[in-house]
């Protein structure tokens, strides 16, 4: 602007001086600046006045001279939010009580749909919401999405904000436009305590979402074996089952932990129920090349025959899982497939691989594009790298075959010789 004063020359950002100095809370410097004409109105790039630059560092000082000299508490940034919501985001008490009292809107939403009481919840600043809360604030206010205070600070595992606001009476049973609650929402963020207290406050433990998620199975999918057992103890459905029929067996299968798996089979889950394809959990453990957890599912019987609704078994699908590799094949470290397994102790791969019908599914093959017989395979197929002991992977295993050592974890080395005596013999053979 040809007549705009230096005062309010862009500094740095966008920022005029004293939006700086708002910011910095240097309330000498806004002082001679208002005094010298500063535009108290002044935006900058991202929309932000110097009220809200005051306001979102807490300098309550600088707030009440900005305001007295006409600053518009009602401005909003680009975000769509207000001085009283950056403030609350912040946790500025004082400041929030301040802008509140001289008349700003504790129920403006940003662009999100977010209010002052979420963004405070959210940042799990107690002192705000219960301000805000007496103030008047909608304690069941919903984002665009549907999400409500008590929702966003269950996600993040903010428990003071949760609490603080089931005692003021938020909707425990509240969801969003995808049928979350606050409970799935605490699962899905694996905060075994907001899943503790939200359970004691009486939320559904058996609310689903759209997907047909319930809490247990969205904790069995992350593996969280502390959530999984609260659950279980608090009486979810272990057979509950996904809009795509999987189970939390299943989901526990195809993440590889194989604690959980063992948790959720002694507690009586079924293990050859089938998801929509008519997969079981053994089949989804296979897919994942989650060879530990297939055999906690093998100990508790499950089939390792039973097939799929194309047809498919582990044993027909082995090759195409793996990239269509050879049961005679070699890895970086010279180990079959067969060697592989048998050298972890994995005895349902063991057994799959010596199955009749090995690779003869007829799907499109693996995500590497097989190998032809007798070629070299890459040594990421049997997808074991993360392992619920911790040990490494088998690129770091010494051969077994020279020293009885299965990797880094020592094993009888009659193991090794009755698999070499299974893979003569064309049997398997379980070690005692």
């Amino acid at each position: 602007m040809l007549n705009a004063s230096p005062l309010d020359a862009p500094a740095t950002q966008n920022y005029t001086p004293l939006m700086i100095a708002s910011g910095m809370g240097r309330w000498d410097e806004v002082k001679a600046l208002l005094a010298a004409g500063a535009d108290v109105q002044a935006r900058a790039c991202d929309g932000a006045t110097p009220l809200m630059l005051a306001a979102c560092h807490g300098h309550l000082q600088v707030v009440d001279m900005l305001r007295q000299a006409g600053a518009d508490i009602h401005a909003r940034a680009h975000s769509g939010d207000t001085a009283l919501m950056l403030a609350a985001g912040e946790g500025y008490l004082a400041v929030v009580d301040a802008l509140r009292e001289a008349g700003a809107d504790i129920h403006a939403r940003n662009l999100d749909g977010a209010s002052a009481l979420m963004l405070a919840a959210g940042r799990e600043h107690v002192p705000v919401v219960s301000a805000l809360l007496q103030a008047g604030a909608d304690i069941d206010a919903r984002t665009h999405l549907g999400d409500t205070a008590l929702m966003l600070a269950a996600l993040l595992g903010r428990l003071a904000a949760v609490q603080a606001l089931l005692k003021a009476g938020a909707d425990i049973h509240a969801t969003t436009d995808a049928g979350w609650t606050a409970l799935l929402f605490a699962a899905y963020g694996e905060h075994a305590d907001m899943v503790n207290a939200l359970l004691q406050a009486g939320a559904d433990i058996h609310a689903r979402n759209q997907d047909g998620d319930t809490a247990l199975t969205i904790a069995a999918g992350h593996g969280n074996l502390t959530i999984m057992n609260a659950l279980l103890a608090a009486g979810a459905d272990i057979e509950a089952q996904t809009a795509e029929g999987e189970t939390a067996l299943m989901m526990a299968a195809g993440t590889g932990l194989s604690t959980a798996v063992s948790a959720l089979a002694s507690a009586g889950a079924t293990v050859d129920v089938v998801d929509n394809d008519g997969n079981t959990a053994l089949m989804h453990a296979t897919y994942g090349g989650q060879w530990a957890s297939a055999d906690v599912l093998r100990t508790y019987g499950a089939d390792l025959h039973a097939a799929n609704h194309q047809g498919e078994t582990p044993a027909s699908c082995i090759a195409d899982l793996f990239g269509g590799v050879d049961i005679n094949a070699l890895d970086d470290d010279g180990l079959t497939p067969l060697m592989f397994a048998a050298q972890r102790g994995y005895w349902t791969l063991v057994e799959l691989l010596l199955a009749p019908g090995t690779g003869d599914c007829d799907r499109s093959g693996g995500p590497d594009g097989g190998n032809a017989p007798g070629q070299r395979f890459d040594s990421d197929w049997h997808g074991d790298s993360d392992r619920d002991d911790g040990s490494a992977g088998p690129n770091d295993a010494a051969c077994a075959m020279g020293d009885g050592e299965y990797g880094d974890e020592s094993r009888p080395l009659t193991d090794y010789a009755q698999a070499c005596e299974a893979m003569a013999n064309g049997s398997w053979c379980m070690p005692q």
